[in-house]
């Protein structure tokens, strides 16, 4: 009988302990999600992960970016165990979700910290260039984002950009590239502009590329003939005036009409 005591004495040990870790857990996501400081911190002192994961899979860290708890992402940024390149269920960093959220501080504080630009799959330059925020994605640029990373789907950068990105954003993924040297960035941008025309409805009849593209002004290439509406266009990449390095492309009336 003594040694059954025991026993269960030690069963109900273990049981108790099992259920305050379990409240411990439910309590770290509720601050988190409230974005109660002082509950989250205390709760983090006396042992909880800082990486422990939701029942949907999200990090503590990736969680309080999805739900806008400012206060409770610094507390588990700063905490020297939390790991900033941890994952959703979906693949997706923290940085990858400030990106697309078009937050620079919070994007800033996670590169500080040492969070990951590339890899394999999705990338927060991709994500960036779906966002509202220009300069989240100079910001990437700046710290050796790579353009040329493509997707699981082939995707890059610029292609989302021109899809749903504002314009600015495609101006700013064209800088530093010398449309001279690169002629499969140039046949990209007329296929790129031909399907942002059929989005906006423009009934193009017939396009033409202009070989690998003629600088016919100073800061200034063509790269296309094309007639729409009747009329004769010259699709070409030019030089913004303020910003030398930045490239838009425009189709232009032309005044000779086709060749």
């Amino acid at each position: 009988m003594r040694i059954y005591l025991k026993y269960l004495f030690y069963l109900l040990i273990g049981i108790g302990v099992s259920s305050a870790n379990a409240g411990a857990y439910d309590d770290f996501f509720k601050a988190v999600i409230r974005d109660d400081v002082a509950w989250l911190r205390s709760l983090l002192q006396q042992g909880v992960d800082p990486n422990s994961r939701d029942p949907k899979g999200y990090p503590a860290l990736t969680l309080a970016l999805r739900r806008e708890s400012p206060g409770a992402f610094a507390l588990l940024l700063e905490h020297p165990a939390t790991d900033v390149n941890a994952l959703n269920a979906a693949g997706e960093s923290a940085l990858m979700l400030a990106a697309i959220a078009g937050d620079l501080e919070s994007s800033q504080r996670l590169l500080a910290r040492g969070a990951r630009l590339d890899g394999p799959g999705w990338t927060p330059i991709h994500y960036a260039a779906s966002g509202p925020n220009t300069r989240l994605v100079e910001l990437l640029l700046s710290r050796g984002a790579s353009l040329e990373a493509e997707a699981p789907n082939g995707t890059t950068a610029l292609m989302l950009a021109a899809q749903t990105g504002p314009e600015a954003t495609v101006e700013l993924l064209l800088h530093g590239t010398d449309l001279v040297d690169e002629p499969e960035l140039r046949r990209g941008l007329v296929s790129l502009w031909h399907a942002e025309a059929d989005t906006a409805g423009l009934d193009v009849d017939s396009l033409h590329s202009i070989g690998d593209g003629e600088c016919d002004a100073p800061g200034g290439w063509c790269l296309a003939e094309l007639i729409a509406g009747g009329a004769h266009y010259v699709l070409r990449a030019v030089q913004l005036p303020h910003e030398p390095e930045m490239v838009r492309v425009r189709a232009e009336v032309h005044s000779q009409g086709p060749a």
